[in-house]
């Protein structure tokens, strides 16, 4: 599996603003696609967080066959969170006013982002058995979230899909040069809290 966007100068001539990721599953059926800006927030958000783990939400939509979301907001920890170098728990402060908001605009939410800064980028037990319990909630009406892993500083960013009453379906972004391309946290991204 690779990714489908291109990492070429014509399309992106800064070399220090990532690229946009656009991920597909093995078979075509599932997509993902984060805009660059979204990508230097990401990034951004993994410098602030140091030695401790982070995440946040994705937010976004999805094109008219469904086959395919794209990330138009990316979220932070919200300030109950509990941040830990080895664990990360994600608060729920003011979450649900501010995706209540985004309904009326066709802004949904689409699932979940980590940064694993000593690890790889694969999912905990912990990260997965939340993802499950999301795909099987109908109070979350996400069927199909996903998960964005910011593994080390080498920032290997993988995106999984966890189909409801399916297994993770791995989508892997082939971009082995990102922290060269970036500089190590030199990225002019500010992140904001919300």
């Amino acid at each position: 599996m690779r990714v489908i966007a291109s990492l070429g100068s014509a399309e992106y001539p800064n070399p220090t603003q990532p690229p946009d990721l656009i991920m597909s599953s093995p078979d075509g059926r599932f997509r993902l696609h984060v805009g660059h800006s979204q990508v230097e927030f990401l990034l951004a958000m993994c410098c602030e967080s140091g030695t401790l783990e982070t995440g946040g939400l994705l937010v976004g939509r999805y094109n008219d066959k469904h086959d395919t979301a794209t990330v138009t907001r990316l979220w932070g920890p919200p300030k109950d969170s509990v941040r830990r170098p080895t664990s990360f728990f994600r608060g729920t402060h003011g979450l649900q006013r501010r995706l209540n908001s985004l309904w009326r605009t066709q802004e949904y939410y689409l699932g979940e982002w980590h940064y694993h800064p000593s690890g790889g980028g694969q999912p905990s037990t912990k990260d997965s058995r939340q993802m499950i319990t999301i795909a099987e909630s109908l109070q979350y009406n996400t069927p199909e979230p996903v998960l964005i892993v910011v593994g080390g500083s080498d920032w290997n960013i993988v995106a999984y899909v966890f189909p409801r009453h399916g297994s993770p379906i791995r989508m892997t972004a082939s971009s082995p040069d990102l922290s060269q391309r970036i500089g190590a946290c030199d990225i002019g991204v500010e992140p904001v809290q919300p």
